[in-house]
């Protein structure tokens, strides 16, 4: 984080992305199938080809790119936060 000595100056914290867990359901090269809540997409496992996921894991997705294997524990932990949320919204 950036902070400014300066009253007039804004501050300024890193950005922050919001990542959804998914499960895979098939893969063809760096692209996985993956499902969510009845959802489906299309995600690149570009960022994971070192260590690969396979079909029947699950991962956190951002912006169309699986950016970390996260256990099943973990993904519904998540969902049920973001239920909550919605809950609280009203939606």
């Amino acid at each position: 984080m950036v902070v400014s000595d300066s009253p007039r100056e804004p501050i300024h914290s890193p950005p922050m992305c919001l990542s959804i867990p998914m499960q895979i359901v098939s893969i063809d090269g760096l692209t996985a199938r993956c499902e969510a809540k009845g959802a489906q997409r299309d995600v690149s496992l570009f960022l994971l080809q070192d260590a690969p996921p396979r079909v029947g894991d699950f991962v956190s997705v951002s912006l169309g790119n699986a950016i970390l294997r996260v256990s099943p524990e973990d993904a519904r932990l998540a969902w049920e936060l973001f239920d909550q949320i919605l809950a609280e919204i009203g939606h």
